[in-house]
């Protein structure tokens, strides 16, 4: 198991995956104690980021086009 990436002194990055073009990661917010996914299809140029239940944090990283914010169309 690799350690944790620290992102800033209060984002801290929990898993992620990186295939087929496709950057899914999963962040935990410390100040907030909330989990965040960013999303980042490099073909397309899509992204976005959301906040996400933190009990549906692993369902959120498996599964991030569930938890798509409104209004972005699925590719």
């Amino acid at each position: 198991m690799r350690a944790r990436a620290t992102l800033t002194g209060m984002m801290e990055e929990l898993a992620r995956r990186d295939e087929s073009g496709l950057l899914v990661r999963l962040l935990w917010d410390r100040e907030r104690r909330q989990a965040i996914i960013r999303y980042r299809d490099r073909r397309s140029g899509e992204a976005f980021a959301v906040d996400v239940p933190n009990p549906r944090a692993l369902d959120a990283f498996r599964h991030p086009n569930v938890y798509r914010p409104s209004g972005l169309a699925a590719v």
